[in-house]
């Protein structure tokens, strides 16, 4: 008999709420990216043994972040928000404007 051709499903689907969680994760993660890139020289003047920590997670976040940020768009461009509507969606504006990408030097209004 020969073997029956199933469809592959590819990739895992995600309810809309847990899309928006993903962006307040996104959102939370860039704010302490710079968080921890402001805080970074001052350890290093001071010394402090977690200095090399904050040089490299940072860092290391940044490239993990911009991966969600691009997945987040991938997943979230059936929804469309107005500028001025009120709605928790509001996130998606800062999530797809490119220059939101982060960058090792923080940049000043961003946040």
């Amino acid at each position: 008999m020969p073997k029956e051709n199933k469809p592959v499903i590819g990739g895992a689907f995600l309810i809309d709420e847990e899309l928006l969680n993903l962006c307040y994760v996104w959102n939370d993660s860039t704010v302490m990216i710079r968080n921890m890139l402001d805080i970074e020289p001052l350890l290093q003047v001071a010394e402090h043994k977690l200095a090399g920590s904050f040089y490299e997670k940072p860092r290391d976040a940044m490239r993990k972040t911009n991966a969600l940020r691009r997945t987040i768009e991938r997943a979230t461009q059936h929804i469309q928000i107005k500028r001025n509507e009120m709605s928790a969606w509001n996130i998606l504006h800062r999530i797809r404007i490119p220059a939101l990408v982060i960058t090792t030097q923080p940049k000043d209004g961003l946040d």
